[in-house]
């Protein structure tokens, strides 16, 4: 009788929980070793990412707005460091999978340990502030009504909101982080502490401001710029139960915007870098008007090549023709001469009786002069 309260307890415990987090966590137990290892990863760095970057302005520096700017990049970059570089975020996943960065498997199981950290993120930091008495944290929402006129106008604005500033996120990323180097790879101050890869400070400090600026000046759906922050919020700021239902709206805006912006930026990229001679693909697929263009620029070259080479064949065949003219044409003069010396010395009878004419038969080469 013990052991079955114990599993009514536990049936009890899972069915107060969103099957969104309940289905991810089960999810766990059926993966690879080598996928449980990175859906532990990103579990962790995603908890973390959240207390850092959502604590500033509740937890600290409420009074402040510059100061939680501030807090907010140093927990971007600190978050980032700290979890080694982990996605934290659908979108990103989604991005690189699409770009071959990221194998099928392993982009299934990144975004299920992101989407039941986050949800098991909020409710443990709900639980510290009501414990230590601080503000709880806020999360993404899609705005009442009456501030766009009608429900269509709110859904069109969030949504052009939510992808516009994943594609500009995206490619911050791209350019920041793949593209730009700000200083060399290792550098070594004058107090001896050797910076392994400033670049990184550089570029994560330039990335956290970017995500500040588009969280301010695409704020209409809250913003999100991340299908999982948005979700969990949703579902624990509902109460967190199987009874949340999470409608057409919301997934357009919080899932499909952001990813549909994020694979904007993914083709945009894939473009540049062939532009630079590379191969990069996009799910598996070069970019079609590069290819012909690199094709028609080849083609364009080995018809120049070929053309060169054929003008060359014949110059060379018109120069020996006339070389061989101007031969023929110094023999003549040289038989037409000695005959009109023999006529003149009555040695000779003349040739076709114009012995007495002087021949000189000019060659193409003079031909062509006058």
């Amino acid at each position: 009788m013990l052991l079955l309260a114990q599993m009514l307890w536990l049936s009890e415990a899972i069915t107060s929980f969103h099957l969104l987090f309940t289905l991810p966590i089960l999810a766990y137990f059926f993966l690879p070793s080598n996928l449980k290892s990175t859906y532990r990863h990103e579990f962790l760095s995603t908890a973390l990412m959240i207390t850092l970057t959502f604590s500033p302005g509740k937890w600290t520096s409420s009074s402040s707005t510059a100061g939680a700017w501030a807090l907010h990049v140093c927990g971007v970059v600190a978050a980032d460091y700290m979890s080694g570089g982990a996605h934290v975020n659908p979108m990103v996943t989604t991005v690189m999978y699409t770009l071959g960065k990221e194998s099928f498997e392993g982009a299934v199981a990144k975004v299920l340990s992101q989407v039941s950290s986050g949800y098991f993120t909020f409710v443990a930091c709900a639980r510290v502030s009501d414990y230590l008495g601080l503000t709880r944290f806020g999360g993404p929402e899609i705005p009442s009504t009456p501030a766009f006129g009608s429900a269509q106008g709110v859904v069109e604005a969030c949504f052009w909101d939510e992808m516009t500033s994943s594609l500009l996120l995206m490619l911050a990323i791209f350019i920041l982080n793949w593209e730009l180097k700000f200083a060399p790879p290792k550098y070594e101050t004058k107090f001896g502490f050797n910076i392994s890869n400033p670049n990184y400070l550089i570029k994560q400090t330039l990335t956290a401001l970017w995500i500040r600026f588009l969280i301010v000046f695409f704020g209409s759906a809250g913003p999100s710029i991340n299908p999982m922050l948005a979700t969990t919020w949703y579902i624990f700021s509902n109460g967190g139960g199987q009874d949340v239902h999470i409608d057409g709206a919301h997934l357009l805006v919080y899932w499909i915007a952001p990813i549909l912006g994020g694979c904007a930026a993914a083709v945009l990229y894939v473009i540049y870098k062939n532009g630079e001679g590379h191969n990069d693909t996009f799910m598996g697929w070069s970019v079609p008007a590069k290819v012909n263009v690199q094709e028609a620029r080849s083609k364009r070259v080995k018809k120049t090549q070929q053309t060169s080479s054929n003008t060359v064949v014949v110059n060379k065949d018109e120069d020996k023709k006339e070389n061989a003219e101007d031969e023929q044409s110094s023999k003549t003069d040289e038989k037409v001469g000695a005959a009109s010396i023999a006529v003149k010395k009555g040695e000779g009878k003349p040739m076709l009786g114009l012995g007495w004419m002087k021949f000189s038969k000019k060659s193409p080469k003079a031909q062509k002069a006058d």
